[in-house]
């Protein structure tokens, strides 16, 4: 289920990137301004304890922290870094918000 909404998720926010995008290479280069922080900030590399303290709130507000978190918890059994409802609240608002931008800005041209 989480693999399921986590894909919706981020399939959703990659339209949001395609309908600010005007040409394909700003679309990889808007691509890689979202990739890298979501990468390296969401403690899937790393644990978010020992990121510095600026960085935890920023590590909070990205939806790979999240699934990243239930996948962990379901699959390994890992420490929590939040319940596995909070996990899905948060992805699915994720889904909601980034669907609701790209479906009022996207265009096919």
């Amino acid at each position: 289920m989480f693999v399921i909404l986590g894909s919706m998720t981020f399939i959703s926010i990659g339209y949001v990137i395609a309908s600010y995008a005007r040409t394909e290479e700003s679309a990889n280069a808007l691509t890689s301004i979202v990739q890298f922080p979501l990468m390296f900030l969401s403690g899937i590399f790393f644990p978010i304890e020992i990121m510095p303290e600026v960085l935890q709130p920023v590590a909070s507000l990205m939806p790979l922290t999240y699934l990243g978190d239930a996948l962990r918890q379901v699959m390994v059994g890992g420490v929590p870094f939040m319940p596995l409802p909070v996990d899905f609240a948060v992805l699915a608002a994720w889904l909601i918000g980034s669907f609701a931008i790209s479906a009022r800005f996207f265009r096919w041209q």
